[in-house]
């Protein structure tokens, strides 16, 4: 008997080859419903209904509740309510990259084998760091917005984190969308006034540069579409550049 090659659904390389170690089997259940009733069916997005997800699953309620709590917060999935009803899709973009590198015996250092020549690498390295850093500087300042917005209407926000990271992180995400997307700062920032504007829905959807990154084609769409101005807080540069200060006593 001739042997059919069934249809199949495309499932990100990089949920296999990074996350999927870290998600429970609940979890995984419904990162690859979800792929199925968006990437199976050629959509970016789908509205996807508890019972839809149970039957796909097997999971009961409250597991698959727990299960897209934790794989929102993990940030491979977006969800969002519209109306009673809720729409998911993959919060992996195809420029994530997996480092495949393995390591070997050769590259573990016995003291014994130290050099002068370590010492330099060393230096390299730190150099190499300083100029990651510089390279960052210019996207701080959105990367603070973002927060700093959010922080206006929900100001526990992140209290008790270290944010400088976090920041970090973001500017990363922003630096990315200009010099790999071709987007330029000053309609990222646009952008991040609109979403951050008390009321859209995006509000809550968009928590971190990774977010703001991978949907920005569509909130930038949506926000000509809609014709809305972006946000009426404009932000000194006290509020962007010295937030410690300014949010002292807030936190």
């Amino acid at each position: 008997m001739a042997y059919d090659r069934p249809n199949y659904t495309q499932v990100a390389n990089i949920f296999m080859d990074k996350y999927m170690s870290s998600c429970s089997g609940a979890e995984t259940k419904v990162f690859l419903a979800i792929s199925r009733k968006t990437i199976g069916w050629q959509k970016i997005s789908d509205k996807i209904s508890y019972s839809q997800l149970r039957k796909m699953t097997g999971l009961c309620v409250n597991a698959l509740k727990k299960a897209i709590t934790e794989l929102l917060e993990k940030d491979l999935i977006t969800q969002w309510q519209v109306g009673q009803n809720y729409w998911y899709d993959l919060a992996i973009s195809e420029n994530d990259t997996v480092d495949n590198k393995t390591v070997s015996e050769n590259d573990i250092v016995k003291p014994e084998t130290v050099s002068e020549n370590d010492t330099t690498k060393e230096s390299n390295k730190d150099n190499n760091i300083k100029k990651a850093n510089e390279r960052l500087k210019p996207y701080l300042s959105l990367a603070k917005l973002l927060y700093i917005l959010h922080k206006k209407v929900d100001d526990k926000y992140l209290n008790g984190k270290d944010t400088q990271p976090i920041f970090e992180k973001w500017a990363n995400d922003i630096r990315l969308l200009v010099e790999k997307d071709d987007r330029n700062v000053a309609e990222i920032a646009r952008v991040i006034r609109w979403v951050k504007t008390e009321g859209n829905f995006w509000f809550v959807n968009i928590m971190s540069g990774k977010k703001l990154r991978l949907q920005f084609s569509k909130l930038i769409l949506q926000m000509k579409q809609e014709g809305k101005k972006p946000g009426s807080f404009k932000g000194t540069d006290e509020e962007l550049h010295g937030y410690d200060k300014y949010f002292k006593g807030k936190q």
